[in-house]
């Protein structure tokens, strides 16, 4: 920049001392832009901006980027998340863009950008993060009150257990003092003994000592007879002289005599003695035995104190280790999402490991059980197990469906179980609903089961629900655990705002019911049904697809046949929950996921919801749908035409095919085949979507069995130039719905093209199929769609209405737009916008109907979630306006294939009355552009805008009664037959 004098100022390099000198960071955003960013680098990352960043950062601020925001991303970037910052305000400034910081800001981005790279939907975007924010912040209050509901579960555990140990206690303490007690008896008893034992001896010496006295007085009186005798010798010597020899003779036999009796006493002593020490020691032995025997009794006593010591340690130990297995198993379900069924402990418990191989099966099994999988091949085969350990019954058979898992999930499955299962693989992901419907059309059995693969069934299960199975119940369920055993459902409630309500969630089992009761519906996680029913009522509709509420739906639909849903209380199964679905990525958040899913079930039963009368439930329940068993191979009883659909979708592919194989019903029989497996369910359900009554028609995969058949007529259906397979037969018919790669197709397929004749449904899909020169136009015929016809109302409510299914290119998100600028424009007070489609499971589609959803919070815009013709004839019945959004706002040269190649939506909304704005090319603006009112064409937001503010001033919004001329009358269902019949009998 030149000064005054015309030299050039230089700009001044700030430093670190510059950026240490600023006080707040208003001062840091007065400064000028280059200033500003160079300041920025020093005070948010401590160090001078590098010449790539200066000229980033300047480049954002001259696009529009304001300065706060580029400080923002400054400092949420990795180098500045790591340098402490002290500047005043700074938090404040910021605070509004920590959306910069989302985990998902990346996928958001790129939505935007596929978007156009509109600034305000990035704002939008910004929105959509800081409600997710909030969602977030609301999900971890919920997680910190499961925290305190399991820490107070864990504190009565720990109660109980102290409890426990405290009688274990008391137990113990009472078994020492009778223990105690019995040794105090035992020491008494030998006591007396002791007593007695010592009075004997007593009285044996008593007895001795009288002996010796007796004898003693005995040799006494010997003595002093001796000496008498003595005596009166001495004085008779003299006399008895004569007699001295006798008396020594006589004296010596008394010597003798005495000695003998002296020896007798003393062997008679002896004899005493011997006696008595027998008598001791028998009473020795006598005392011994009662010692011995207490001896005994105190060492068994002992050995049964210490074993029952083991067995109170073993207990308490075994309790421990429960504890801490509970302990465990509560700390997993504190982050439920990302739990994997090989990390419960308690689940174990229920499916211990499987041996052997199961009985022959019959020919035609009683009960056949069908297990939908999708990954997680660890999950299914515990659930297998389960079955074959508990299942009391043998004539069963077990269908695992496997949606598209990598292959080595399957070989583990083939490897364990062999022939004792029937393996289907799908090869794509089918989702829930799908595949139960090809599981049950598959199965041989009288009843069917359906069963999640996070499921463990506990003894005696399946012969316990199928007594139930009579009369008029038509379904019939289990009570679900968690696997810490708490209750997860007894059947369940739908109110009035079709929110589910789960009996007893999270109760104990204590609380549940004795006796079976009916309830609204009950978790299709286990289901018990006859086979003949589940295909009655269609199995599970594809409109909830990816998943949620299909179950609720097909409970419904038997109630609407007077057929009952019923609880078994006592019946008792383990039920992980989410595991089936675990690692699939939605592509919204689940609550936004649930809640669409939701609006599927209020859009087809709100009546019965509402009035819980058998009317809602007929009206839920459309057309009664009396569907013949599947056939289980084609049969050539009449002329058989063959359909090549890539899929059966909700898409103009699907329903153009479906409205030429009902021109040809009554005269052929109609195969339809697709590359991957598809349910003839699914086919007749969204053929009764659209009013088409179709029955006589079979589903089969596209492979030899159906090209070696003959056919007399062959249809194939595709949206690119070449079609996708060779004609089956000569003279085929190639529908294209439009050349999406006219200008780039791949001209290695152009040999396919021999053999087909071309239909396409307007002038518009037929020059850009034959302007690339491919197809010569003689070989394309134009067969516009048939098109329902409604009645008009007389009195319309304010209301615009927009029906295309929700995809990326659906166009929603203009519509969106151009209803805030008509309401906020004023004159358009009280009116309401509604969004009316079916849902695409694929993710980046359900990414983008987040955002829709998103951008009209707070508005009068309402989302109806399914597009059959009944909701379509009572929404087009009350709407003044309809907005056809495909194509809007599109550059048709450059990208063709944008614009609406169909567009029956607005014809049938111009039957009904409505004030149609459709864009200014494409189908749908060359069937209607000869309208004779009540049409307008426009090319963009700005124009649609501006036009209803025209109408609107100058016109009003009275019905436009001119659109049921004869011109709409020619795309008439009869119309449409008769053109059908007539160009086949020209092949």
């Amino acid at each position: 920049m030149k000064n005054e004098s015309g030299s050039m100022n230089q700009i001044t390099i700030p430093t670190l001392e510059n950026a240490a000198g600023l006080l707040s960071v208003a001062e840091l955003l007065s400064y000028h832009d280059e200033f500003f960013i160079r300041l920025a680098f020093l005070v948010l990352l401590g160090r001078a901006a590098d010449p790539d960043g200066l000229n980033h950062y300047l480049g954002r601020l001259r696009n529009g980027i304001d300065k706060a925001q580029i400080l923002a991303e400054i400092k949420f970037s990795p180098e500045g998340e790591g340098y402490a910052t002290a500047l005043a305000g700074l938090d404040a400034v910021l605070k509004p863009y920590a959306w910069l910081k989302s985990p998902i800001l990346n996928k958001l981005t790129r939505i935007q950008k596929r978007l156009g790279g509109n600034d305000a939907i990035l704002c939008h975007l910004r929105a959509l993060d800081n409600q997710l924010l909030r969602q977030q912040d609301d999900f971890g209050y919920e997680l910190r009150q499961v925290d305190e509901r399991l820490a107070q579960q864990l504190a009565a555990q720990q109660a109980a257990s102290t409890n426990l140990e405290g009688q274990l206690s008391s137990r113990l303490d009472a078994l020492a003092q009778q223990l105690s007690e019995q040794q105090v008896a035992l020491a008494q008893q030998l006591a007396a003994q002791q007593a007695a034992s010592t009075n004997l001896e007593g009285q044996l010496s008593s007895r001795l000592d009288a002996l010796a006295q007796q004898l003693s007085e005995q040799q006494v009186a010997l003595a002093q007879q001796l000496a008498v005798q003595q005596s009166a010798s001495t004085n008779l010597e003299g006399q008895l002289s004569s007699r001295l020899d006798a008396l020594a003779q006589q004296l010596s036999e008394q010597q003798v005599a005495l000695a003998q009796q002296l020896a007798a006493q003393q062997a008679a002593s002896t004899n005493l003695e011997g006696q008595l020490s027998s008598r001791l020691d028998a009473l020795a032995q006598q005392l011994s035995e009662p010692q011995m025997a207490l001896v005994q009794q105190m060492t068994v006593q002992q050995a049964a104190t210490a074993n029952f010591e083991g067995w109170v340690s073993s207990r308490l130990e075994v309790l421990m280790q429960r504890m801490g297995e509970q302990q465990s198993t509560l700390g997993q379900l504190h982050s439920l999402n990302e739990v994997k069924l090989d990390e419960l402990k308690e689940y174990r418990v229920a499916v211990r490991p499987w041996v052997g191989e199961l009985p022959a099966l019959a020919v035609a099994p009683k009960v056949s059980v069908v297990i939908v999988q999708y990954q997680h091949s660890v999950v299914t085969s515990r659930c297998i197990r389960s079955l074959f350990r508990y299942t009391d019954m043998y004539d069963v058979e077990i269908v695992v469906v496997d949606n598209g898992s990598s292959p080595e999930h399957v070989e583990a499955l083939v490897q364990e179980f062999g022939s004792s299962i029937r393996m289907l693989q799908l090869g794509v992901n089918r989702y829930f609903g799908e595949g139960n419907n090809i599981g049950v059309e598959a199965t041989r059995g009288e009843f069917v089961v359906l069963i999640n693969n996070d499921v463990a069934v506990t003894q005696g299960w399946l012969s316990a629900l199928l007594p139930h199975l009579h009369g008029n119940i038509g379904v019939v369920a289990p009570t679900f655990l968690y696997p810490d055993g708490r209750v997860q459902e007894c059947g369940a409630t739908i109110n009035e705002q079709g929110r589910s309500i789960q009996k007893l969630q999270f109760g104990n089992q204590s609380e549940l019911p004795l006796l079976p009761f009916e309830c609204d519906y009950v978790s299709a996680a286990l289901i018990v049904m006859r086979k003949r029913d589940y295909l009655a009522v269609g199995g599970f509709s594809p409109e909830y697809e990816p998943a949620y509420y299909e179950d609720v739906d097909l409970c419904f639909k038997l109630a609407a046949r007077g057929l009952r849903t019923v609880c078994v209380p006592k019946v008792r199964v383990y039920h992980v929950g989410n595991a089936t679905s675990s690692g699939f990525e939605f592509g919204m958040e689940l609550p936004m996921l649930i809640d669409s899913a939701k609006n599927v079930l209020l859009s087809r039963w709100q009546p019965f919801l509402s009035s819980r009368n058998v009317d809602g439930l007929r009206s839920g329940a459309r057309d009664s749908m009396h569907l013949p068993d599947s056939a289980a191979t084609i049969t050539m009883a009449s002329p058989a035409a063959l359909f090549y659909l890539p899929a059966v979708e909700f898409d103009a592919n699907t329903r153009y095919a479906l409205n030429i194989a009902r021109a040809m019903a009554t005269t052929h029989q109609l195969v339809f085949a697709c590359p991957a497996a598809t349910s003839r369910l699914r086919l007749l359900q969204i053929a009764r979507h659209w009013g088409l009554g179709l029955a006589n028609l079979q589903c089969v995969v596209w492979g030899d069995a159906v090209t070696d058949q003959v056919w007399d007529k062959c249809f194939v259906f595709g949206n690119t130039v070449f079609p996708p397979i060779a004609a089956p037969v000569a003279h085929s018919i190639y529908a294209c719905a439009f050349p999406v790669d006219a200008h780039h197709p791949d001209i290695t397929n152009q040999s396919l093209m021999d053999g087909y004749q071309y239909w396409c449904q307007s002038v518009w899909v037929k020059n850009n199929l034959c302007d690339a020169g491919w197809v010569a136009p003689e070989r394309v015929t134009v067969l516009p769609e048939a098109v329902s016809q409604f009645a008009a109302q007389a009195n319309k409510e304010h209301v615009i209405v927009s029906v295309a299914k929700f995809t990326l290119n659906g166009q929603q998100l203009l519509i969106i737009e151009a209803f805030k600028r008509l309401v906020a424009s004023g004159g358009f007070d009280g009116w309401r916008l509604i969004l009316v489609g079916t849902r695409s499971p694929q993710p980046d589609d359900l990414a983008y109907l987040s955002h829709c959803m998103a951008q009209a919070e707070g508005w009068a815009i309402e989302f109806v979630f399914d597009d059959a013709i009944d909701i379509l004839r009572d929404v087009y019945a009350r709407a003044a306006v309809y907005w056809h959004g495909a194509g809007l706002g599109v550059d048709v040269v450059s990208t063709p294939a944008l614009a609406d190649n169909a567009g029956v939506e607005a014809l049938e909304a111009a039957s009904a009355g409505c004030h149609v704005f459709i864009p200014n090319a494409g189908s749908v603006f060359e069937w209607l552009r000869g309208a004779p009112t009540g049409v307008y064409a426009c090319a963009s937001v700005d124009e649609l805008v501006n036009l209803m503010l025209d109408v609107n001033q100058d016109l009003g919004w009275e019905v436009a009664a001119e659109h049921d001329a004869a011109w709409l009358q020619d795309r008439s269902l009869q119309k449409f037959t008769e053109s059908v019949q007539n160009k086949l009998q020209l092949l």
